[in-house]
C-alpha cells in the first residue's frame, strides 16, 4: 500500500498525503518513469527518487537519495581460519560430465558418464557465408646472384629484397661414367631378371636401337626411365669424291627356249651380249575383264512430241478440295498442298504450379500420343523466364497437357504458350 485511503467517517475531514511508503522497483531501467519513494538499485547501490522523474540516472543530489552504499566485497584476510572453516559445507558428489560432439553436417550431439538424459541434438551449422575477396597474389624471383625480389597484382607493399644465396660448397668428387650393364626386351624382363640392384645400376631396355635407359633410383627404390641416349641425326655430309674405276665385270649372255619359255644365261667374259628377242608366242584370248566406270553423261536428246492433257475417267478435269487444316497454293501450273498445325493459346498461371507441375486445358489434344505432333512455344516476351525455368512438356491427356519446371523454383509470373498440333494418323 502506497496512498492512504480517503474513505472517513461521516462528518470529519480529510487531507491526502500522496505516496508515504517506500517502493522497491528493482534495478533501474532509463527507460522506466520512475514516481517519488521508489526505490531502486544501481551500481551496487539503493537510491530513492525524490520526485517523479524518467531517465535521471541515479546519483546524490536533488532527484535521488542514496540511501544504500555499495559495500567492499570480502576478503579472505577478513575472517579467521575458525570462520573460514564454519563457511566451508560438506563436499559435494561428482557431477555428470557431458562430453559434446558435432558431425561434419553441423549436428551438436551429448553423451555423458552418468546415465543422465541427453538434451536434444541441434543443428549449430550457419549458412554459406559469402565468398570472399580475392587476395593478392606475390610473385617470387631470383636473380642470378642469389637476390630474392617479389612483384604482386595487387598494388600492395612487397617485402624487402634479400639476398638467399650461399657460401660456395666445397668440389665434389669427379662423376662417375655411365656403365650399360646388360640389355633386356621390356621393364618386366628387367625387373624379373634383376631383383637386388645397386643405386645407379643402368640397362637398356627394348627390342632395338635405340634403347630405353633404365637407371635405379636410390630415393624412390625403383627403375626410372632415363629416355634414348641415342642424340638426333647429325647434318648430311658432303658428297666424297668420285672413286676410281672399277675392273670389268662378267657379261651374262640369256637365252631363252622357245618351247618352254625358260630363260638362261650363259657367262662370257670376252664377247659382249648380242640383241636377243624373249617375245614368246601369242596365247589365247583370255577372259572379259570387270566394267570399267561409269562414263560422264551424253548430251541431251531432242525434245519429243508434245503430251496430251491428262484425263480421269475419260474426262479433263481434276477437282482437288482441301480440308480442315489444309492449305492450298495454285501458282501457274503448280498446286502446293500443305498440312497447317492448329493452333491454340495456353497460360500457365504462377499460382497453379504444384511441385513444380502444372496441368492446363488445350482444346483438340488427345491421349494418344501417335496421333498428333504436339509443340509449344512460348511468347517472345515470356521466351527468357520460360527457358531459364527449363520448362517442358512431360504429359498428354484428352485435351490437357502437362508442364514441368526443371529449375529450382517455378517462374513468378503468367506465362503466354502457343501450342501448336499436327494431325499425323492414329
Amino acid at each position: 500500500m502506497s496512498e492512504i485511503p480517503r474513505n472517513t467517517l461521516e462528518g470529519e475531514q480529510s487531507t491526502p498525503l500522496g505516496r508515504v511508503m517506500i517502493v522497491p522497483r528493482g534495478p533501474y531501467d532509463p527507460a522506466t518513469p520512475y514516481k517519488r519513494l521508489d526505490l531502486v538499485r544501481y551500481e551496487g547501490s539503493g537510491f530513492l527518487a525524490l520526485k517523479d522523474l524518467t531517465g535521471v540516472t541515479p546519483e546524490e543530489g536533488e532527484n535521488w537519495m542514496l540511501v544504500v552504499s555499495k559495500g567492499d566485497a570480502f576478503e579472505y584476510s577478513d575472517f579467521t581460519p575458525e570462520q573460514l572453516e564454519g563457511l566451508t559445507g560438506p563436499q559435494g558428489k561428482t557431477g555428470t560430465t557431458f562430453t559434446p560432439a558435432v558431425s561434419a553436417d553441423g549436428e551438436l550431439s551429448w553423451t555423458n558418464d552418468g546415465e543422465k538424459p541427453n538434451p536434444g541434438n541441434v543443428n549449430i551449422r550457419g549458412p554459406v557465408g559469402p565468398d570472399g575477396k580475392t587476395g593478392t597474389t606475390f610473385t617470387p624471383a631470383v636473380s642470378k646472384d642469389g637476390e630474392l625480389s617479389w612483384t604482386n597484382d595487387g598494388d600492395k607493399p612487397n617485402p624487402e629484397k634479400v639476398n638467399i644465396k650461399g657460401p660456395i660448397g666445397p668440389q665434389g668428387e669427379p662423376g662417375k661414367g655411365m656403365t650399360i650393364l646388360g640389355y633386356y626386351d621390356s621393364l618386366e624382363a628387367l625387373q624379373a631378371a634383376v631383383q637386388e640392384p645397386t643405386v645407379g645400376d643402368n640397362y637398356g631396355v627394348g627390342t632395338e636401337a635405340p634403347y630405353k635407359i633404365y637407371t635405379y633410383d636410390g630415393v624412390s627404390r625403383t627403375w626410372k626411365d632415363n629416355g634414348t641416349i641415342q642424340g638426333p641425326s647429325g647434318k648430311d655430309g658432303e658428297n666424297g669424291a668420285p672413286g676410281k674405276d672399277g675392273a670389268p665385270g662378267d657379261t651374262w649372255v640369256p637365252s631363252v627356249d622357245p618351247d618352254t619359255g625358260d630363260l638362261t644365261w650363259e657367262k662370257n667374259s670376252d664377247t659382249p651380249p648380242s640383241l636377243v628377242n624373249i617375245k614368246g608366242p601369242q596365247g589365247e584370248e583370255g577372259k572379259q575383264g570387270k566394267d570399267g566406270a561409269e562414263g560422264p553423261p551424253g548430251a541431251d536428246g531432242p525434245a519429243g512430241p508434245a503430251g496430251k492433257d491428262a484425263t480421269i475417267n475419260g474426262k479433263n478435269v481434276l477437282t482437288i478440295q482441301g480440308g480442315n487444316n489444309v492449305k492450298m497454293n495454285e501458282a501457274e501450273n503448280t498446286l502446293t498442298i500443305g498440312v497447317a498445325p492448329a493452333i491454340k493459346t495456353v497460360t500457365l498461371s504462377s499460382q497453379k504450379w504444384v511441385e513444380n507441375s502444372q496441368t492446363v486445358e488445350v482444346e483438340g489434344v488427345k491421349s494418344n500420343e501417335l496421333a498428333q505432333l504436339i509443340q509449344p512455344m512460348p511468347a517472345i516476351a515470356d521466351q527468357d523466364a520460360y527457358i531459364g525455368a527449363a520448362i517442358r512438356c512431360t504429359g498428354q491427356g484428352d485435351g490437357t497437357l502437362t508442364f514441368k519446371a526443371g529449375a529450382k523454383n517455378a517462374p513468378e509470373s503468367d506465362l503466354t504458350v502457343y501450342v501448336a498440333i499436327w494431325e499425323v494418323g492414329a
